[in-house]
């Protein structure tokens, strides 16, 4: 409950559509358990090297991820901004679906338009290289690990 991420998805699956201009953009995770592993990694190498973008380059499209969630039953569509704007409205105009979209409200503009920054994304030449020296590398994000992402939100009653 206390991550951006989560909810802001969570947002989503309850609303049900997505605007149509956030396809073109990506996703981004990373496994825990890797994040923990190049972290002891990194930890346990006698290196100068203290600061690190430790974050997985294997981004997944929006696109690939909608494809993704709808075959595992999660169905949510794409549409223009003014139906996303519609949709909005009406959960914020009810009390009780008004708390199903914390995790976006806070990301709307005056339009009732998802307003994100997308583009910033730091650079990690250097982290990769270093990462490839130790032989770490992160995985890609696919069907099979998405399936194990959002059965673990829906076993503990977070997504639906």
């Amino acid at each position: 409950s206390e991550n951006t991420f989560i909810n802001r998805l969570k947002s989503i699956f309850n609303l049900k559509v997505l605007p149509r201009k956030m396809l073109d953009h990506n996703l981004e995770f990373s496994p825990v358990d890797k994040s923990a592993e190049l972290i002891k990694q990194i930890v346990s190498t006698d290196s100068n090297f203290t600061v690190f973008h430790a974050y997985n380059p294997n981004v997944l499209s929006i696109k690939r991820f909608l494809e993704y969630i709808n075959k595992l039953g999660f169905h949510i569509r794409p549409v223009s901004d003014s139906q996303f704007s519609k949709k909005i409205e009406t959960f914020l105009n009810d009390s009780k679906k008004k708390q199903e979209i914390f995790g976006l409200i806070q990301y709307l503009n005056k339009n009732k338009e998802i307003d994100l920054d997308f583009k910033t994304i730091p650079i990690q030449d250097f982290s990769l290289q270093y990462f490839k020296a130790i032989n770490f590398e992160w995985p890609e994000i696919d069907l099979n690990y998405l399936n194990l992402f959002l059965k673990y939100f829906k076993e503990i009653d977070y997504i639906k």
